[in-house]
């Protein structure tokens, strides 16, 4: 998988997420949050604003005017840089960044957040940053919240998603790719749970092989990999490449 495959894939958990109907504010928070918290393990772009008003409806990203920074004095300078060479953002630090220079309305442009950043830790400890926008978030070990996610999809009859999370996988049932440890047995059984919520629907099938990595080429060489996890993963779709 590219990194235009894993932010796809993170984007439109979100957007499942914010459909379910079940979860609590907060729950849906920390899946967001450890759902990004997974992207970053990739070489992946700022894909905060591609689901923006979800992500500010749950108060995961916080936008606050720029003159509440703790740095704004010396950001000063570089934002009027910024303005003379009509420049409209530019990266604050790692976790955020200044937006829409020149185009606010009282002269103070927004720096944009996400909560759990350690500038967030800085403003929720200032007072900057209050009510529901204060709340910590948890990060889920991430095969629990991969499990939701699939749950959620399997609710929606959401397809397309289920064949995304079968490839993305990969990365969390083979630790020769260095992004889990090896599965222990409790893994092995939550894995084979998310195997089967992925697989609900037939329909799954020929869009593993249609649109994602899982090519039949792939998977001749998955069928030598001894690693069991790789085995339990793999094995169903084997299976119906097979007999199709």
């Amino acid at each position: 998988m590219g990194m235009y495959e894993i932010e796809g894939v993170v984007i439109d958990s979100v957007s499942c997420i914010d459909n379910n109907k079940d979860l609590k504010l907060q729950d849906k928070r920390n899946i967001i949050h450890s759902l990004y918290e997974f992207q970053k393990m990739f070489d992946t772009g700022y894909t905060y604003f591609r689901v923006y008003d979800i992500l500010k409806k749950y108060h995961y990203l916080i936008s606050i005017p720029i003159d509440k920074h703790p740095d704004y004095e010396e950001l000063k300078p570089k934002i009027e840089e910024a303005k003379r060479n009509n420049e409209t953002w530019f990266w604050l630090d790692s976790e955020s960044l200044i937006k829409d220079i020149g185009k606010e309305d009282n002269g103070k442009p927004l720096f944009h957040i996400v909560a759990g950043s350690s500038i967030w830790e800085k403003l929720v400890d200032s007072g900057v940053i209050e009510g529901e926008e204060k709340q910590g978030v948890t990060q889920l070990p991430w095969l629990d919240m991969v499990d939701i996610v699939v749950c959620s999809a399997k609710e929606q009859k959401n397809t397309d998603l289920s064949a995304q999370w079968y490839d993305t996988m990969i990365y969390l049932v083979s630790p020769d790719l260095g992004y889990c440890d090896e599965p222990t047995e409790t893994d092995l059984l939550k894995i084979e749970q998310i195997r089967e919520n992925i697989l609900f629907d037939e329909t799954v099938y020929p869009l593993i092989e249609k649109q994602y990595a899982f090519s039949r080429g792939a998977l001749d060489f998955l069928k030598q990999d001894t690693q069991a996890s790789i085995q339990l993963w793999i094995k169903p779709y084997i299976y119906w490449l097979e007999n199709h």
